[in-house]
């Protein structure tokens, strides 16, 4: 039988575009990093959109799911980034540019912070990992109940609009798209529940509805 595909509402055009001075400032640390803007890692479109985001909502910490050339942007903007990722390779690699990252080895499933280290829900919440979209079911489900503003990397694939629809659709309002590939949530309600263990925080056995 046929499906119909799933529908995103409440579309809104992008308010905030990168400025030639955060153009100018994120291609000198392209050259820094001795990296380059590319699909593979993320493309200056994304950056823009993601730029723009930033300065509109005053955002100053993230929380962050995938490490990568977002995570050393963000982190010489001056924001404070928590970055999870669940390949170690990654982790080493962004850490050789910049050893003061904080990038965490994590499971894909458990939340591992410091004590009342998510009290507060942070500003945003960057999913771009884990690597493919049916494994960022708890990524997208942590976003949503610690951040105040959520942007989806990749937010038009089948599995990454279905973790949208299930934890972001009720209480954010959105998406508004940008970069070709980005998603960006923001939440109806300021209230966020507080981490209930100051070591870890992982959800029940299976997710949501998932068989």
């Amino acid at each position: 039988p046929s499906h119909k595909p799933m529908r995103f509402d409440n579309i809104v055009a992008t308010p905030v575009k990168i400025s030639k001075e955060d153009t100018k400032f994120s291609e000198e640390l392209f050259k820094k990093y001795g990296l380059e803007w590319s699909f593979s890692c993320i493309p200056m479109d994304c950056w823009e959109f993601i730029c723009g985001k930033i300065h509109e909502h005053k955002i100053k910490t993230v929380m962050e799911f995938g490490a990568g050339i977002s995570t050393l942007l963000m982190y010489d903007m001056g924001l404070k980034v928590i970055t999870y990722e669940t390949e170690q390779k990654w982790i080493d690699k962004i850490k050789a540019i910049n050893p003061n990252v904080d990038v965490r080895l994590w499971d894909g499933k458990t939340l591992i912070c410091k004590p009342g280290e998510y009290d507060n829900p942070v500003d945003l919440a960057f999913v771009d990992g884990p690597c493919s979209g049916e494994n960022r079911e708890w990524s997208t489900k942590f976003a949503s109940e610690h951040a105040k503003t959520v942007i989806v990397h990749d937010g038009g694939r089948p599995f990454e609009m279905k973790w949208q629809n299930r934890y972001l659709r009720e209480k954010f309002a959105g998406p508004d798209k940008g970069g070709k590939r980005s998603h960006f949530w923001i939440k109806k309600n300021a209230a966020v529940p507080k981490v209930e263990n100051p070591e870890k925080v992982q959800p029940g056995a299976n997710p949501q509805g998932k068989q």
